[in-house]
């Protein structure tokens, strides 16, 4: 009976040859798109560094860009340190926890959540084209593994119509696809990437064998990773967020410090407890090393402002010269990486 309402659910695993992972009978685009021209392409996309491409003449760089995970495939050993070991949580889930749900085009940013928020990219609709995808994507294994490991996340995302109205209104799916289509659909992928059903050496993109990942573990796993100017991401974009976010967590400190001092000052002051000679040189030593704790903790938060303020002037001036030199229509128009841009 699954073979009837699955006609090309073998078609993985009859050869080495790949497949969408879903049948032609699911296509959901209404007016489907010839094979060698996507449904919608951006009007341009910098993927090249310090170029600016126009997708529809380099529909591989492209493709790549919407599909590939260069900053996510690296971190892969340490993931498990980031991820959460419960499985993906549907979209009213989200909503129901007063969560904010944040569209990001970027598949590295894919389910990337942190305290009371979780990025998730936009469905695009060359992914539910059955010709597309066949000529363009499966073509390639890379791209077909990160194409069907994302497609599968959408099988947890949305469980219920409920779901499917949340990502209506937030703009996650095309326009113009109804609920008993899409249900079919996540279904069918279901169905395909199933992996008794996919064939020896088939496997969906690595990053995909975890869920959602914790922000702030990934900032740590690619600061020790790739280097703190390369971590995966900068939590403050500008001086007052980094300074007040540190600034909370020095006087957290102080406050304990504060709170020590006082208890070692009462029991000074008392005649019960540890002998005094001993309980004085301790309370002593302790209100030194408090001293030097607070001075060198606001010396050291004063050095770490300056010292990004310096290496964000230098990052600056080059690419400035980056700009002259590269013929870009303007400072805008450019690759951070390529100027050292973390």
């Amino acid at each position: 009976m699954a073979q009837q309402n699955h006609p090309s659910s073998s078609s993985i695993s009859q050869s080495h040859s790949l497949f969408p992972p879903y049948s032609r009978d699911h296509n959901l685009l209404s007016q489907p798109s010839s094979s060698s021209t996507p449904p919608t392409l951006p009007p341009n996309h910098i993927h090249i560094p310090s170029t600016t491409t126009i997708p529809a003449t380099s529909l591989t760089a492209h493709l790549s860009s919407e599909i590939l995970l260069p900053h996510l495939t690296p971190l892969y050993p340490y993931l498990k340190y980031a991820s959460q070991p419960s499985p993906i949580r549907p979209l009213h889930q989200r909503r129901a926890d007063s969560h904010q749900i944040i569209l990001d085009e970027s598949p590295d940013w894919h389910l990337v959540c942190w305290r009371d928020g979780l990025c998730i990219k936009p469905l695009p609709p060359f992914l539910l084209d059955f010709d597309f995808f066949q000529t363009h994507i499966a073509s390639s294994p890379e791209l077909w593994a990160a194409a069907a490991g994302y497609l599968l996340t959408w099988t947890q995302l949305v469980r219920h119509q409920s779901d499917y109205r949340v990502a209506v209104e937030l703009g996650l799916v095309p326009d113009g696809i109804e609920w008993a289509s899409f249900a079919a659909w996540l279904a069918d992928v279901r169905y395909h990437l199933d992996p008794t059903r996919m064939g020896d050496g088939v496997r969906i993109h690595k990053r995909y064998e975890y869920g959602e990942l914790w922000l702030k573990e990934l900032c740590i796993i690619g600061a020790l990773v790739n280097g703190w100017n390369h971590r995966y991401y900068h939590l403050f974009s500008d001086y007052v967020s980094f300074g007040l976010a540190n600034y909370a967590q020095l006087l957290s400190v102080f406050a304990v410090v504060g709170l020590v001092l006082s208890a070692l000052q009462v029991g000074l002051a008392t005649d019960q407890g540890l002998p005094p000679g001993w309980f004085a040189d301790m309370s002593w030593g302790l209100s030194v090393a408090s001293c030097l704790v607070v001075a060198g903790s606001a010396v050291g938060f004063a050095g770490l402002i300056a010292g990004y303020y310096v290496k964000n002037m230098v990052v600056a001036l080059r690419y400035d010269k980056t700009v002259r030199k590269g013929g870009q229509v303007g400072r805008w128009d450019g690759d951070r990486e390529k100027a050292g841009i973390p």
